[in-house]
């Protein structure tokens, strides 16, 4: 047998592609296939723009620099800024800026990038209240982006007090309480 070359060709590309858009879980409106395309075009163009060199984290006002850039860049497009999209635009990942801002909890630039990230999600949050994104899609990039989380608050009760200290009370007295209880 012989050794498949581990880069695949443009052809094999497509082909391997094709086979999972066969996949039900893909639509097969041909108008979101086109949309699809053109979102796959504008972010290999993204891509192809992204700085050679990669932004230094360490450099706050370079960051804050490139962060208003992109919300600017944002506006004009029509689009929400995101993490992955200033991370892009720095010429980093997402998991490098995370990485850093571990690492440097108190950094002005961990600083700034927490206060950009809340704009992020509050423009997301803002956005699904007006319906111009779904409002399930934006609790999942808040929660899975942005790490909001759901909080369920439990309060303790004492059994005692809650009891008027009915553990003190025989099996008569307790019976007798339940028979003077109201029948629904």
């Amino acid at each position: 047998m012989k050794p498949r070359n581990p880069i695949m060709s443009y052809s094999e590309m497509c082909e391997m592609n094709e086979q999972t858009a066969k996949n039900r879980l893909y639509s097969k409106d041909a108008d979101a296939s086109e949309r699809i395309s053109a979102m796959i075009s504008d972010t290999k163009a993204s891509i192809e723009q992204m700085p050679k060199e990669r932004i230094s984290l360490n450099n706050t006002e370079l960051v804050r620099s490139t962060a208003l850039t992109y919300l600017s860049a944002c506006d004009a497009a029509g689009c929400l800024p995101s993490k992955i999209g200033l991370a892009r635009a720095c010429g980093i990942s997402r998991t490098a800026i995370d990485d850093f801002m571990a690492k440097n909890p108190t950094s002005r630039t961990t600083e700034f990038l927490e206060t950009f990230f809340d704009a992020c999600a509050e423009l997301l949050s803002n956005a699904a209240l007006i319906g111009g994104i779904h409002p399930i899609f934006g609790i999942f990039v808040a929660k899975a982006i942005y790490k909001w989380k759901d909080v369920q608050q439990v309060e303790v009760v004492n059994t005692r007090d809650a009891l008027h200290d009915s553990s003190d009370l025989t099996a008569a007295e307790v019976a007798q309480k339940y028979a003077e209880l109201p029948e629904d």
